[in-house]
């Protein structure tokens, strides 16, 4: 979310687990990410209350993104709140590229987070008029302040299969930005190679056809990822 904030959405089995997990990430965070990490993270914790996926699926170019929303509620108004998702899958079912949406409730503060999940940015704010109406329209009495939004592209995540997503790495800037293909300040693999006089035009003509492979089965350029084959 902007150039200084990031946002983190987890979901574990069991309470145990996720304290687990919240200690190995301490470690983590403490660790190889320190130097990246301008303050202490601030955990927010609480129960999966109701989810709703989707049969759409991300395609391979898309960059999902994700909003949150944290909403005060009134007390003694879950229960209620939750009774009105009953009618959310036939309203969500018209939201082009959705892709999941659910409920978590936080003791602490007494707030529910709402998280939904779409394959771009661009839909997600296509969608969010509509989802504002029917919030209003049913939800908003059993809140106790206007929600807060966060929303950004997803840069990483890992399925429970094991999967792992990553979002396109930021687009370089300053002196790294310079040239035509905004390759400059990109890590490079040198190599040197000796080779017999004698050999010298055979091995030639072996780079330029491996030059020519190249181009033809890797993703190259300042967006490409030479470990992926296409």
């Amino acid at each position: 979310v902007g150039e200084d904030t990031m946002y983190t959405h987890s979901l574990w089995e069991s309470q145990a687990h996720a304290d687990g997990a919240s200690m190995a990430l301490a470690k983590v965070l403490g660790g190889a990410l320190k130097e990246f990490i301008a303050g202490p993270p601030e955990p927010t914790i609480g129960e999966l209350k109701w989810t709703y996926n989707t049969s759409t699926t991300a395609n391979a170019d898309d960059v999902p993104a994700k909003r949150l929303s944290v909403v005060p509620i009134k007390e003694g108004a879950l229960d209620e709140i939750l009774k009105l998702t009953g009618d959310m899958p036939s309203m969500l079912a018209d939201f082009e590229g959705l892709l999941d949406a659910s409920f978590v409730y936080v003791p602490a503060g007494n707030i529910m987070l709402a998280s939904s999940h779409y394959t771009s940015l661009a839909l997600l704010d296509a969608a969010t008029p509509k989802l504002q109406e029917y919030m209003k329209s049913t939800m908003a009495p059993h809140f106790a302040g206007a929600p807060t939004n966060i929303q950004g592209t997803v840069a990483w995540k890992l399925e429970a299969s094991g999967k792992v997503f990553r979002g396109p790495a930021p687009a370089p800037t300053g002196a790294a930005a310079a040239g035509p293909t905004g390759l400059v300040g990109r890590p490079t693999i040198n190599m040197c190679l000796s080779v017999p006089a004698d050999k010298e035009a055979e091995i030639d003509e072996v780079f330029k056809g491996h030059e020519a492979w190249m181009r033809t089965q890797h993703k190259m350029g300042a967006d490409g990822d030479d470990s992926e084959m296409i």
